[in-house]
């Protein structure tokens, strides 16, 4: 049951992330609007190229939520770097909230995204990572290994 809630949770996570980094990284006057940053950000040289990077970042955080979502037994380190990359967006969105910088409006959704996605990673990598105590599965390496262990 954790591995679908795991698959579901981060199958989602991938589609926004990969859309919004398409956004950030190609569109990032559209981001701006989106998001309800400043207007004079629109033509801000600085704001344009952090909201771009930002979206290459997102991009990449979107590519491993849909490899976790197509596998999560594949790589459970990726199960990790997303649970840091989860933990670490918290902790970003509750100081830029402290400090009045966004509104809850403006990050509610992702505040719930990552709390869900935490859940998904501390539910399912001890799962994850005992499947993966040998070589890659499927691989020639792994029946090889198998067949080791097994004399």
């Amino acid at each position: 049951m954790m591995k679908i809630f795991t698959r579901i949770v981060f199958g989602m996570n991938a589609v926004y992330q990969l859309l919004v980094g398409i956004v950030f990284l190609l569109l990032p006057v559209t981001a701006i609007h989106l998001y309800g940053f400043p207007p004079s950000d629109t033509t801000s040289v600085a704001a344009h190229v952090g909201i771009r990077a930002l979206g290459a970042y997102i991009l990449l955080g979107g590519g491993i939520s849909a490899a976790i979502c197509l596998d999560p037994d594949r790589n459970p380190v990726l199960l990790i770097v997303m649970g840091i990359l989860s933990a670490l967006c918290l902790v970003c969105w509750g100081l830029t909230l402290a400090v009045k910088e966004v509104t809850l409006g403006q990050v509610g959704l992702d505040l719930v995204v990552q709390v869900l996605l935490l859940i998904a990673v501390l539910g399912y990598y001890g799962k994850a990572a005992q499947g993966k105590a040998g070589p890659a599965a499927g691989s020639g390496i792994d029946t090889e290994y198998r067949a080791t262990v097994a004399r």
